[in-house]
C-alpha cells in the first residue's frame, strides 16, 4: 500500500504588457501580482494497492501482479490556467479553470517468469 498526500501548488496571474512594443514581440509576461498570492490548487490523495502471487508450483519463477493506482479516484485539479490577459492585453476568459487533474484510477495486471 502507497499513500499520498500533497499540497496544492501556487497560482499566478500572468499578464502581458503591449506597451512594452520591443518585449512584447517576444512573448513577454509579467506577474500582475506577487508570485502564488491568488491561491493554491486542490490537495492530492491517493491510495495505492499492490498485490503479488507467487503460486508453489511455479518454483519462485512465476509471479502474477496486480497494481491498483488512486483507488478511491481523487480528481483533484493540479493545475489552472494562469494567463489572465491574452497579448493584446485583453481579458482570458479562460483563467482560473482546471487545465489538468490528477490521474483517474487505473489497474496494472502484469505477469513475469524468471528463466
Amino acid at each position: 500500500m502507497n499513500l499520498l498526500l500533497a499540497s496544492g501548488r501556487p497560482i499566478n496571474n500572468i499578464g502581458t504588457n503591449p506597451a512594452d512594443t520591443i518585449a512584447s514581440g517576444y512573448g513577454a509576461s509579467y506577474l500582475l501580482v506577487p508570485r502564488g498570492s491568488v491561491g493554491t490548487t486542490d490537495w492530492k490523495f491517493s491510495t495505492d494497492l499492490a498485490f503479488t502471487y507467487r503460486p508453489k508450483w511455479g518454483k519462485d519463477r512465476l509471479t502474477v501482479n496486480l497494481d491498483i493506482f488512486n483507488i478511491l479516484n481523487g480528481d483533484a485539479v493540479t493545475e489552472v490556467v494562469e494567463t489572465s490577459q491574452d497579448s493584446a492585453g485583453g481579458v482570458d476568459r479562460r483563467y482560473g479553470l482546471p487545465s489538468s487533474f490528477q490521474t483517474p484510477r487505473y489497474v496494472r495486471f502484469s505477469v513475469g517468469f524468471d528463466y
